[in-house]
C-alpha cells in the first residue's frame, strides 16, 4: 500500500515539475549547460540544448542528463547563444536526432555527427568560418536552409546516400569548396544551395533530382563542367547565372529537361556547347525557354535549332552570343525583342513561312554579319518597323515595299484612335457609338482609305511600259511594265538603292485592231497610259489600263476583277464594358437579373490580378452565345464584389493565339515584379478543342479552326505556364469543353462529328480548377439568363453571397446546380468537374476568391 502510494506521489511530482518546466523559458542549467525539455509528461521526454554558460574551448554533451529530477537523452540541439563563439572542439551525444546550435562558432574546426541525427535544422552551422570538412552520417535525411552559409573554409563535404533533402542556400558563400557529390537518394533540392561558391570546379548530381532549382550554381565562377541527369524536367531561374568557367554542358541521353528557365546560363562566358550533339541534348523535349536564358554567352557557337515542341524565343534569351553562327528557328511562332541583340557572328536565320508569327524589336538589331533571313513574308506581325528589328546589312527581300507591312501598323493605329473616348464625348454617347458592330464598320471604312494611301505611295508618277509583241489574231500588244514596285531611294547599308524591281515582271496588254496597230507601235511615244491601280498578292500591280493616242482610246483586259486587298490585323482590345451589344443573342434574353444586380461589397484586394478571355466571333467555327457577355459580367464581378482594382483586371475579348501568349506573359511578368506574392484569377468563356490523335486539350483562338492544334494554346502550357508564376493561389474557371462539340448543339468545323472524351490537363503549383463540363459532355448555354450555364451559377452564388463563399462551396454549388438545370433547360447532361493540385491536399476549400 505504501509503495502505491509513493508511486503516486511520484507521478503528480513529475508532472508538478514539468508543469515548472514547461513555463520556466530560461531552462535548466546543468554542468554549464541550458536544458529545456521536450514532449513534457510522456515516455519520450527528451532533454532540448538552449544554450551554453560562459566562454568554454571544448564541450562535451552527455548521452543524457537529468533534467527537473528525470533523466532524459539529449536529442536537440537549438542554440549555444553567445557562450559558444569560442568553440574549437566538440563531442555529441549518441543519442542526438537535430543539430542545428552552432551558428556563429567561427572557431569550431572539425565536429564529429553521430548516426543518430536526422535532421540539420536551419542556420545549424552558419558562419563557422574555421570548418574545414565535415562528414554527415548515415541516417541524416534533411539539411535545412542555410545550414551551412558562410562557412568561408569549408573545403570538403561528404553527404550521406540517406540525405532526401537539401533545403535553399545550405552552402550559400561557402567559398573554399571545390568539388560536391550529390548523393542519388536526394530528391528535393532547394534555391541557391550552393550559391556564390566561387571556388567550385566539379558536381555530381543524383540521378533523383526533378529539378535544378532557381540560382542553384548562382555565382560558381569556376564551375567548368557539369552533367545534367536524365531525372531533370526543369533547370530553375538562374540556375548557372553567372559561371563564367562553365565551358560545355553534359546532358543525359535522352534528356528530358522541358524548361530552361529565366538567364538559366546568362552571363555564362566560356560556355561554347552542349553535349551531345550541340542541341540541349534534349531529343525534343524543351518546350519552354526563359527570358535571358542564354544572354552573354559570347562564346557559344553551336547551330541554334530548337525542339519542334518550343514555339516561342523569348526577349533577350541570345543577347549578344557573339560567336552563334546559325540559327535554325523552324517551329518558331514568336520571336521576342532583342532576342538574337548583337549575335555579331550570326550569319543567316531560317524561319518555317507557315509558322513564324511574330518578331520583336530589336530581336536582330546588331547582328553585323547577317546576310539574310529566310521566308520572311508580309503577314509576320513586327514589334517595330523593320529597320529596329533588323540591321542595315540585312537584306528582307521584297517585304519592304508589301502592302501588310507598310499598311497594317497604320490602319492598328487608325481603329484605336477611333475607338478612344473623345475630350468632348460624353460616357452614353461614347457608348452608342464604339461597340463591336460599329467597330467592324468602321474597321472596314479604314482599310479602304488604307489601301488607298498605299497606292497613292507606291505608284509610280506615270507608269512606264515598252512593247514586247503583237498577236495580230488576238489584236493584243504585250507590254513590259518597267516602274512598278521599286525601292524609291532605300538607304540600304548606307547607299541610296533605286530601280530595283520587286516579284515576277508585270505585263499589261493592250486591244489594238491590227489595221491600226502599226501607226501605234511607231507612235508609242506619244501613248499616255492611265492605270486602274490594284493590290494582289500583297504588292501594288495593274488592274486595268486606258491607252490615249491623239482622240482615240485603247483598252487593256481587267487582268483582275478584285481590285482590293485583305488587311488581317489583330485589333486594339475593346473594353469589355462597351460590349452591351456585342452579341445578337442578348436582345432575346428574358432576365438580366445576373448582371444587373451586382453587390458592392467595399472588399480591397489590391494583390488580386484577373485574367479575362472571352472569345465569341469566330472566324471559321460557329460563334460562342453569350461568351463576351459572360467576359464582362464576370470582370464586373471582380471589381464590384471580390474588390479587385480595375488596373489588375486584363481583359482580351475575341482574343487570337497571340493575345493568349500576351495574356500569359503579362500576368506572368506581374507575378515576377511581386515575386509571387499575389493570387490570380484565370477565367475562359469560348471554345475548346480536343487532338484527335492524342486528345489533348487547346483553347481556341478566334483566328482558328482548330485543326491545326500548333496555333491553338495547349492547355497543359496555360497551366503550366500559370504554375511556374509561384503566385500564392491560381484559380481556373474554364466556361468550355473539350469534346469537339460547340456549345449548344453541333460540332465544331475541325471535330468529326463525334464527341471525344479528352485527357484533362492536371493542375499544378497552387492551382485551383473549375471547368464547365466533364468527360465527352458539352458546355451548354443558358439562354434565359444570357450565360452559359457554368458562368450563370458561378455568377450567382458570388452574388448571394457577396463573394464570401469558400471555393470548396462555391464548386458544390456549381456542380449541383449546373448538373439539374442542364438536364430541365437542355435535356442534356453537364456535370462540372473542379480539381485541385495535389500540394494544396484539402486545404484548397477553405480558400476565398476575395
Amino acid at each position: 500500500m505504501k509503495r502505491k502510494i509513493l508511486l503516486f506521489l511520484s507521478f503528480f511530482l513529475w508532472v508538478g515539475v514539468v508543469e515548472v518546466a514547461a513555463q520556466n523559458d530560461l531552462g535548466e542549467l546543468v554542468d554549464g549547460i541550458r536544458y529545456t525539455v521536450g514532449n513534457y509528461g510522456t515516455d519520450s521526454a527528451y532533454a532540448q540544448v538552449m544554450s551554453v554558460e560562459g566562454t568554454p574551448v571544448k564541450l562535451k554533451f552527455p548521452n543524457t542528463v537529468k533534467v527537473y529530477g528525470k533523466k532524459v537523452p539529449v536529442k536537440v540541439i537549438a542554440s549555444l547563444g553567445s557562450g559558444g563563439t569560442n568553440l574549437q572542439e566538440v563531442t555529441l551525444p549518441k543519442t542526438l536526432v537535430e543539430l542545428k546550435g552552432f551558428s556563429g562558432c567561427r572557431q569550431l574546426t572539425d565536429i564529429e555527427i553521430p548516426e543518430s541525427v536526422v535532421k540539420i535544422g536551419l542556420w545549424a552551422f552558419k558562419d563557422c568560418v574555421s570548418l574545414r570538412s565535415i562528414v554527415l552520417p548515415e541516417g541524416l535525411r534533411e539539411i535545412g536552409s542555410f545550414a551551412f552559409e558562410g562557412c568561408t573554409g569549408l573545403m570538403q563535404v561528404t553527404f550521406p546516400s540517406t540525405l532526401e533533402k537539401l533545403e535553399g542556400f545550405v552552402f550559400e558563400g561557402c567559398t573554399s569548396l571545390r568539388s560536391v557529390v550529390i548523393p542519388h537518394s536526394v530528391k528535393v533540392v532547394g534555391a541557391g544551395v550552393f550559391q556564390n561558391c566561387k571556388n567550385l570546379t566539379q558536381v555530381q548530381l543524383g540521378n533523383s533530382m526533378k529539378q535544378i532549382p532557381n540560382g542553384m550554381f548562382n555565382d560558381c565562377s569556376k564551375l567548368s563542367q557539369i552533367t545534367i541527369p536524365q531525372s531533370v524536367e526543369a533547370i530553375g531561374d538562374d540556375a548557372f547565372f553567372n559561371c563564367t568557367s562553365l565551358k560545355r554542358v553534359q546532358f543525359a541521353p535522352q534528356s528530358g529537361v522541358k524548361v530552361i528557365g529565366e538567364r538559366a546560363f546568362c552571363n555564362c562566358t566560356s560556355l561554347t556547347g552542349f553535349t551531345p550533339d550541340d542541341s540541349f541534348g534534349l531529343a525534343g523535349s524543351l518546350k519552354r525557354l526563359g527570358d535571358s536564358a542564354f544572354s552573354g554567352c559570347k562564346s557559344l557557337n553551336f547551330s541554334f535549332t530548337p525542339a519542334a515542341n518550343l514555339d516561342s524565343i523569348p526577349k533577350h534569351a541570345f543577347f549578344q552570343c557573339e560567336s552563334l553562327k546559325k540559327v535554325s528557328l523552324n517551329d518558331a511562332l514568336y520571336i521576342g525583342e532583342y532576342a538574337f541583340w548583337e549575335c555579331k557572328s550570326l550569319k543567316s536565320v531560317f524561319l518555317t513561312k507557315e509558322k513564324i508569327k511574330y518578331i520583336g524589336m530589336s530581336a536582330f538589331g546588331g547582328c553585323k554579319s547577317l546576310e539574310y533571313v529566310h521566308n520572311l513574308h508580309s503577314d509576320i506581325e513586327f514589334g517595330a518597323a523593320l529597320y529596329s528589328v533588323f540591321p542595315d546589312n540585312v537584306d528582307v527581300g521584297d517585304l519592304q515595299l508589301s502592302y501588310s507591312y507598310n499598311s497594317k501598323d497604320m490602319l492598328t493605329k487608325a481603329i484605336a484612335e477611333w475607338q478612344k473616348k473623345k475630350k468632348y464625348e460624353t460616357t452614353a454617347q461614347w457608348r452608342k457609338r464604339v461597340t463591336a458592330e460599329t467597330r467592324m464598320q468602321k474597321y472596314e471604312e479604314l482599310k479602304d482609305s488604307v489601301r488607298a494611301s498605299y497606292i497613292a505611295k507606291f505608284s509610280p508618277d506615270s507608269l512606264q511600259c515598252r512593247i514586247e509583241s503583237f498577236d495580230a489574231d488576238a489584236g493584243v500588244f504585250k507590254l513590259k511594265v518597267e516602274n512598278l514596285n521599286l525601292y524609291r531611294h532605300l538607304a540600304i547599308g548606307g547607299m541610296s538603292v533605286a530601280e530595283r524591281t520587286v516579284g515576277d515582271p508585270r505585263y499589261l496588254y493592250a486591244k489594238v485592231p491590227a489595221a491600226e496597230a502599226e501607226n501605234f507601235e511607231k507612235q508609242w511615244a506619244k501613248v499616255k497610259l492611265q492605270p486602274t491601280y490594284c493590290i494582289t498578292k500583297d504588292y501594288l500591280d495593274v488592274a486595268s489600263c486606258t491607252f490615249i493616242l491623239g482622240n482615240k482610246k485603247y483598252e487593256s483586259p481587267v487582268l483582275y476583277d478584285d481590285e482590293s486587298a485583305d488587311l488581317n490585323i489583330e485589333l486594339p482590345p475593346l473594353d469589355l464594358d462597351l460590349l452591351d451589344s456585342a452579341t445578337p443573342d442578348m436582345a432575346a434574353v428574358k432576365d438580366k437579373t445576373i448582371d444587373e444586380n451586382i453587390p458592392a461589397t467595399g472588399a480591397n484586394s489590391p494583390k488580386t490580378f484577373v485574367v479575362i478571355i472571352g472569345n465569341e466571333n469566330y472566324k471559321q467555327v460557329a460563334r460562342v452565345p453569350y461568351a463576351l457577355n459572360d467576359a464582362k459580367v464576370f470582370k464586373e464581378y471582380c471589381q464590384k464584389t471580390l474588390g479587385v482594382p480595375a488596373d489588375n483586371i486584363r481583359s482580351y475579348p475575341d482574343a487570337t493565339y497571340a493575345m493568349m501568349l500576351t495574356a500569359l506573359k503579362d500576368i506572368q511578368d506581374i507575378s515576377a515584379a511581386y515575386k509571387g506574392n499575389i493570387s490570380v484569377i484565370f477565367y475562359y468563356a469560348g471554345h475548346g478543342v480536343p487532338s484527335e490523335k492524342d486528345r489533348t486539350t487547346y483553347l481556341l483562338p478566334v483566328d482558328a479552326d482548330g485543326a491545326q492544334p500548333e496555333v491553338c494554346m495547349p492547355v497543359s502550357r496555360l497551366y503550366e505556364g500559370l504554375a511556374n508564376m509561384k503566385a500564392r493561389s491560381v484559380t481556373v474557371f474554364m466556361d468550355a469543353c473539350f469534346s469537339g462539340s460547340q456549345r449548344g448543339e453541333g460540332m465544331l468545323a475541325s471535330a468529326r462529328g463525334v464527341a471525344i472524351k479528352a485527357k484533362e490537363a492536371a493542375p499544378q503549383g497552387n492551382m485551383v480548377i473549375f471547368t464547365a463540363a466533364s468527360g465527352d459532355e458539352t458546355a451548354y448555354p443558358y439562354r434565359e439568363k444570357g450565360h452559359g450555364m457554368f458562368t450563370y451559377f458561378l455568377l450567382k452564388k458570388l452574388r448571394d453571397t457577396k463573394g464570401e463563399t469558400t471555393l470548396g462551396e462555391l464548386g458544390n454549388y456549381i456542380i449541383d446546380n449546373v448538373r439539374q438545370q442542364s438536364l430541365v433547360v437542355n435535356r442534356r447532361g453537364q456535370t462540372p468537374t473542379v480539381s485541385a493540385a495535389e500540394s494544396l491536399g484539402e486545404t484548397w476549400k477553405d480558400l476565398k476568391l476575395k
